[in-house]
């Protein structure tokens, strides 16, 4: 046994074996700690007066449910890079305050812009993505290229399996009625694949099931039936071990 004071490991009296392999445990807890927890990299220094300015671990935590902000598309790799948009957005003025944190996504995970949720719903709802939800499990490059309207831009879906890439339609901008998808296949996917979509509320309750099928090379837009009536804000998407690139998706219409 042995106890901490003030950050200091105390080892009762031992023999010399036993108080090396104590030190050798305690190193190597150390050494896993710093490895597996994102410390902010250094190269772009925060503005003086943000929290990541003074402490390190600024961005580890994010916003709660219900407290009042939303999660914004706007990725960063690190904490100092996040804080220094986010500052960069007050003095604009295209939004009063925000927040940075971390986000896990998959085995990994980036540095998310957090805004007040009034200052996202200030924005003229619309039917498309606002981006990946906090609860997504699987690696998305260019996510920011899911948002909006189909441009031609894809993001790359990179799938595991028993995962699910989950998508938000944004705080205050649920979606009614089927989901149309605007989508592009691997060149060597000459069969297709289909994946089950979810649809959730705003409070991650699922409402009902559809199939998003996928065939064909070149640029292509299919629509998923969903049975349910009722507004949904999440979108859950088993895509199993498949790599696919989306452009779009966009609800039947804004709920009222």
């Amino acid at each position: 046994m042995f106890v901490t004071t003030c950050g200091r490991i105390f080892y009762p009296a031992r023999s010399g074996a036993d108080t090396r392999e104590m030190r050798t445990i305690t190193l190597l807890i150390a050494a896993v700690t710093v490895f597996l927890l994102p410390v902010p990299a250094g190269g772009i220094t925060a503005p003086a007066d943000s929290p990541a300015a003074t402490d390190p671990w600024a961005c580890w935590f994010p916003p709660s449910p219900g407290s009042g902000w939303s999660m914004t598309i706007h990725r960063f790799h690190t904490c100092a890079q996040c804080e220094t948009a986010g500052a960069a957005g007050v003095s604009n003025g295209e939004w009063t305050a925000y927040r940075c944190a971390w986000v896990p996504i998959g085995l990994d995970g980036d540095y998310f812009l957090f805004l007040p949720s009034d200052t996202a719903r200030a924005a003229a709802p619309d039917p498309y993505l606002d981006g990946l939800a906090p609860q997504n499990e699987i690696a998305v490059d260019d996510a920011a290229n899911l948002t909006g309207a189909p441009d031609g831009r894809f993001a790359t879906v990179h799938g595991r399996l028993t995962k699910f890439l989950v998508l938000d339609l944004g705080a205050g901008e649920e979606g009614i009625g089927d989901l149309e998808v605007h989508y592009a296949l691997q060149p060597g996917d000459v069969l297709g694949m289909v994946m089950d979509v979810h649809f959730l509320d705003r409070n991650g309750k699922r409402l009902g099931q559809g199939q998003l099928g996928m065939i064909g090379s070149g640029p292509r837009v299919t629509t998923v039936d969903n049975p349910s009536s009722k507004p949904y804000r999440y979108l859950k998407i088993l895509t199993g071990l498949n790599t696919v690139l989306f452009d779009s998706m966009k609800a039947a219409a804004p709920a009222e």
